[in-house]
C-alpha cells in the first residue's frame, strides 16, 4: 500500500469515527432534553429518578434507547482500535524498512530474497540520502587533500625561506672582517653608558666560562690527539664485576634518596647504583680485613659512589675534599681490574702494565704508591697473587 493510499484509510476512518461519536451523542441529548439536570447524573442515577417519579427503568422505548446508544459506542469503540492496531502495524513496517543506506544496498528490490517490502517513495527518498552523504562525503576529502597540499606548500616555502636567510648571514659573515667587527663593537659602546658597558662585559666573561665548563665536561679525558682526530669513547670498559642482587635491584628513586643521605651529587648518565658497604662491593676478605685493622669499617661518600662506578668500566671525575679517601677510591677498583687480568692471563716479561696512576707532584706520587704497594702486599698474604707496583718520578732511577 502506497503511503498516499494509507494517508486516505486513516482520514476516512476518523471521519466515520466523528460520525458515530455525533450521533451517539445526539441521542443522549434527545433523551435527556426534557430533564436538564439529568444531564449531570450518571446512568444510575437517571434510572432512579425515573423510578422514583412512577416511570419503570424497563420500559421498551428506554431500554430500546440506551441499548441502541451502547451498541453505537461498542462499534465505534472496537473500530477505533482496529484503526489503530492497523495504522501501528503499517507504520511499523515503514519505519523497519528505513534502518540504513547500506543495508537497503544489500537487499535487492522486488525478488524473492527481500526480506521486507519497501515503497517506491521510500527507496527513492533512501537513494538521495546515500547519494548526498557520498557527495559530502567525497567533498570532505576533496577539502581534506587540498589543505594538506596547502599545509605542505606552505611549510615547504617557509623552509625555503629560512634556509634562504641563513644562507645570506653566512654570506654576510663569510665577507666580514674582524677589523668590521671592531668597527661595529665601537659603534655599539658609543651607544651605551658605563653601566651597560659594565654589564655587557660581565655577560660576555660569563659567557666564556660557560664554554670552557662546557669544553671540559665534554672532553676533559681525552688527549689533544684524540679531540683533533675527532675521536668518540661511546662504550665502557667491560669488567667481570657485578653488585649484588640486592644493589642491581636498587630503584633509582631509592638511590637518589641515599644519595642525599650521604650528600652525594652525581651527574651522568646511566649512573651506577651507590654500594654503602665494602663487603656488598665483593671486595676479598683480605682486603676488607686490612682495611679494618687500618681503622676504614665503612666507605666514606666518595667511595660510596666513586668505587661502584670504577669498578663498572665508568669514566669518572670525583671531587672531594683532603682525607675523603679519593686515593682508595681509585686504588682498590685498579688492583680488582689488575688482579682479574693477571688471573685470566699472566703477564709476561715487557707486558704491562695494567694500570697507571698520574699525579701533579712527587710528593702525591710517592704517598699515592705506599698506599697502593700496602694494599698490593695484603692482597699477596696467605698465598694470594702478588702484584708489582713501580713508582717513577723524574730525576729517579726507576730501580730506586
Amino acid at each position: 500500500m502506497a503511503d498516499t493510499e494509507v494517508a486516505d484509510t486513516l482520514r476516512e476512518s476518523a471521519r466515520e469515527q466523528a460520525a458515530l461519536e455525533r450521533r451517539a451523542r445526539r441521542k443522549w441529548e434527545e433523551k435527556n432534553e426534557q430533564d436538564p439536570f439529568s444531564m449531570l447524573l450518571g446512568e444510575d442515577e437517571s434510572n432512579t429518578a425515573s423510578v422514583a417519579e412512577g416511570e419503570s427503568p424497563l420500559s421498551p422505548s428506554h431500554d430500546a434507547d440506551t441499548e441502541e446508544a451502547r451498541m453505537l459506542e461498542r462499534h465505534a469503540s472496537r473500530k477505533r482500535e482496529r484503526e489503530a492496531a492497523n495504522k501501528r502495524d503499517e507504520l511499523d513496517d515503514i519505519f523497519n524498512k528505513e534502518e540504513s543506506a547500506a543495508e537497503f544496498k544489500k537487499q535487492p528490490l522486488g525478488g524473492e530474497e527481500t526480506s521486507h517490502w519497501i515503497s517506491i517513495k521510500q527507496q527513492k527518498v533512501m537513494r538521495k540520502e546515500a547519494f548526498r552523504l557520498k557527495k559530502e562525503r567525497r567533498y570532505n576529502e576533496e577539502n581534506h587533500a587540498q589543505l594538506e597540499e596547502e599545509l605542505a606548500a606552505k611549510a615547504k616555502a617557509e623552509e625555503e625561506a629560512e634556509q634562504a636567510r641563513k644562507e645570506e648571514e653566512e654570506k654576510s659573515l663569510a665577507a666580514r672582517t674582524l677589523l668590521d667587527e671592531a668597527d661595529e663593537l665601537r659603534e655599539l659602546h658609543k651607544t651605551m653608558d658605563v653601566r651597560a658597558l659594565k654589564l655587557a662585559k660581565q655577560s660576555e666573561e660569563e659567557n666564556w666560562m660557560l664554554r670552557e665548563a662546557n669544553r671540559v665536561q665534554t672532553n676533559a679525558l681525552q688527549s689533544a690527539t684524540e679531540i683533533a682526530a675527532g675521536k668518540r669513547f661511546d662504550k665502557s670498559i667491560e669488567t667481570g664485576w657485578r653488585p649484588p642482587s640486592h644493589i642491581r635491584a636498587m630503584s633509582e628513586a631509592k638511590a637518589a634518596v641515599l644519595r642525599k643521605k650521604w650528600f652525594i651529587i652525581a651527574e651522568g648518565e646511566d649512573i651506577p647504583r651507590p654500594i654503602k658497604s665494602f663487603k656488598d662491593m665483593r671486595f676479598p676478605d683480605l682486603l676488607v680485613n686490612h682495611l679494618a685493622k687500618n681503622g676504614i669499617k665503612r666507605p666514606t661518600p666518595i667511595q660510596v659512589q666513586g668505587i661502584p662506578t670504577v669498578l663498572s668500566g665508568r669514566d669518572m671525575i670525583g671531587i672531594a675534599f683532603t682525607g675523603s679517601g679519593k686515593t682508595i677510591t681509585f686504588c682498590l677498583p685498579l688492583i680488582m681490574l689488575a688482579l682479574e687480568e693477571e688471573n685470566r692471563l699472566p703477564l709476561k716479561g715487557g707486558e704491562g702494565p695494567f694500570g697507571l696512576i698520574l699525579c701533579p707532584s712527587r710528593e702525591l706520587a710517592r704517598q699515592t704508591w705506599e698506599v697502593l704497594d700496602e694494599y698490593c702486599e695484603a692482597l699477596a698474604t696467605d698465598g694470594g697473587t702478588r702484584l708489582r707496583t713501580v713508582l717513577v718520578v723524574g730525576g729517579e732511577a726507576k730501580r730506586e
